[in-house]
């Protein structure tokens, strides 16, 4: 008979379930996790109704992850539904005292978001994939890949008039190398982030493209110090969008007008390569404060 229990992981800041039944065994490992809510900062959670983790015999620490559709998630008090064509996650520990993550992956097929107030759906993609790959010295590379990110229709344009942006981004990529110290692990002391080092990622908007690389450190409350390189050879449509989204105050579009235009006239094919710099809590974008840097832990 499969035997239930409950699954109370929250007092380390992990994740609850209301149930926990064994399935599948002798032929796999598998357990089917009920009512799973895990947080996502200090106000938010995700939430599936089901989850379903197995692993082979031959490869207990190797497991696969099916959650169950819709699922739901809670950001600064709003609440959403995620519904999707499919979603599937993996997770492997490595067989060392504390069980450290060796790797995990996530996909979601067509996956939409829905602002639950309205029923209005706030986004959507063709597909979203995310994995961390276990490197040397307790540093992970972390690859996100979002494809046909769809906004609400006239999002665009209402943040960047003059650009002509579509509404669809078709592709942003981001990479990076993520150092922790301990490493993450299912037994050992909780993981800190402590520093990022973003490898060439990209943004690609309409005719518009970003790139971004750099290394940023990460103190004990999180504050980042270092800076990443941004590179475009669209920067007006990316200017338009800053001032259009608050980054970038309206006033200081003359001064950001200027200096980038000198400074793409330096590069033998009119690209623009700015700074955003973090430094003692604030961040800037080249010689422009922009306030408050976020805290990243």
């Amino acid at each position: 008979m499969a035997q239930r229990a409950r699954l109370a992981l929250s007092g380390a800041g992990f994740a609850r379930a209301e149930t926990v039944e064994a399935a599948g065994f002798p032929a796999r490992f598998g357990l089917d996790i009920g009512h799973l809510m895990v947080p996502i900062g200090a106000e938010g959670h995700w939430f599936a109704p089901e989850l379903r983790a197995s692993a082979p015999l031959r490869a207990p620490l190797h497991w696969t992850l099916a959650p169950s559709l819709p699922q739901q998630l809670t950001l600064g008090g709003m609440h959403f539904t995620l519904t999707a064509a499919k979603a599937a996650g993996a997770v492997s520990l490595a067989s060392r005292p504390v069980l450290p993550l060796q790797a995990a992956a996530a996909q979601l097929e067509a996956p939409a978001l829905s602002y639950d107030a309205t029923g209005a759906t706030v986004l959507n993609a063709r597909a979203v994939s995310a994995s961390l790959d276990a490197g040397k010295a307790q540093t992970y590379r972390m690859t996100l890949r979002i494809t046909g990110l769809t906004l609400p229709q006239g999002v665009a344009a209402a943040l960047a008039p003059r650009s002509g942006l579509p509404d669809t981004i078709e592709d942003i990529l981001l990479s990076a190398d993520l150092a922790f110290d301990p490493a993450p692990s299912l037994a050992g002391a909780p993981a800190d982030l402590r520093e990022i080092t973003l490898t060439p990622s990209r943004i690609i908007w309409g005719d518009s493209g970003l790139t971004a690389s750099g290394t940023v450190t990460l103190d004990a409350n999180g504050q980042p110090q270092g800076r990443i390189l941004l590179s475009t050879k669209d920067w007006r449509n990316w200017l338009d969008f800053l001032i259009g989204s608050g980054i970038v105050a309206p006033d200081l579009e003359q001064v950001m007008t200027s200096f980038a235009t000198y400074l793409a006239a330096q590069s033998s094919d009119g690209s623009l390569q700015l700074p955003l710099s973090f430094n003692e809590g604030m961040m800037s974008l080249g010689p422009v404060p922009l306030g408050p840097a976020p805290r990243l832990r």
